[in-house]
């Protein structure tokens, strides 16, 4: 967890040790209390690993999804004071933990029931009338670069268009999967439509833009520009969803054979990407 001087860059008092940041760090104070846990400060733990086994048999399973949650968010906050020169506050990793849970709650549920039950729920929804969706999906692909795979849907669930695009380009996922939604919205506006929604897996994209986030780095920039873009819709929703949600995009994103430059298709998607559209037709709700 080393950075530089090896202080502590939340508090900046103590040596910068996992099992300080996680449970003893004072610039933190007040953090799990505000998550609704009661969790013990350590103490009389010298390594994380000791202290996670000791807290994670006093919580029960929602306490548990909480407390690695905020953990994440944690690690998170931390990273971003490091990287991006952001100031941390408490309240606002509080927040990034409850929005994380809200956002999710509703398809670990499904994916329980899925378990309990046996039966598979159904999956990908059909937008309203007068509305498109565009799911979209990006993949990182090893010494190769980045590819981007979109498909859009109107009211009745039939394919409009799709597209896919490689380049050889190194990003982090986020920003790749920030390049495929901006690659969207121009994809979108250039064909007229006027009335979407986007889904994307990436939950720290969609979060970004719901809330229209500002920062320094590449990732801000791309968002920036989306959400300039995005102006020249008359309405425009975006909305986070499970990847077995997302499955015709990921698909294009990952397909093979992996060749460079710019793919489209009208109504019609690849041979081997129409299983997957068939399945989302069939059992849409």
């Amino acid at each position: 967890m080393k950075h530089g001087d090896e202080t502590c860059p939340v508090c900046g008092a103590q040596t910068e040790m996992a099992v300080h940041l996680f449970g003893g760090c004072g610039g933190l104070s007040g953090f799990w209390g505000g998550v609704g846990l009661e969790i013990e400060e350590i103490g009389r733990v010298d390594w994380v690993r000791e202290w996670v086994e000791m807290v994670w048999k006093e919580l029960g399973e929602e306490e548990r999804v909480m407390f690695m949650t905020g953990c994440y968010a944690i690690w998170e906050g931390r990273n971003k004071v490091v990287f991006e020169g952001e100031r941390l506050k408490v309240a606002d990793i509080i927040k990034r933990v409850r929005d994380i849970v809200e956002e999710t709650r509703d398809s670990e549920g499904e994916r329980v029931m899925e378990m309990n039950t046996g039966v598979e729920l159904k999956g990908w929804k059909r937008p309203a009338e007068g509305v498109y969706k565009i799911n979209v999906d990006a993949g990182v692909l090893e010494a190769t670069g980045t590819r981007v795979g979109i498909v859009c849907r109107g009211a009745d669930g039939v394919v409009v268009w799709g597209m896919e695009r490689e380049e050889r380009l190194e990003m982090e996922p986020r920003e790749a999967e920030a390049m495929a939604v901006m690659l969207k919205v121009q994809e979108a506006l250039n064909r007229g439509l006027k009335k979407v929604m986007v889904e994307d897996d990436c939950l720290e994209v969609i979060e970004a833009l719901k809330n229209q986030k500002q920062g320094r780095n590449e990732f801000y920039m791309i968002i920036s520009d989306i959400l300039e873009l995005s102006c020249n819709f008359t309405s425009i929703a975006w909305s986070f969803v499970g990847r077995k949600f997302n499955r015709v995009a990921h698909g294009l994103a990952h397909a093979r054979p992996w060749r460079l430059g710019d793919r489209r298709w009208d109504a019609r998607l690849p041979e081997n990407i129409l299983n997957l559209v068939e399945y989302d037709s069939i059992n849409s709700m």
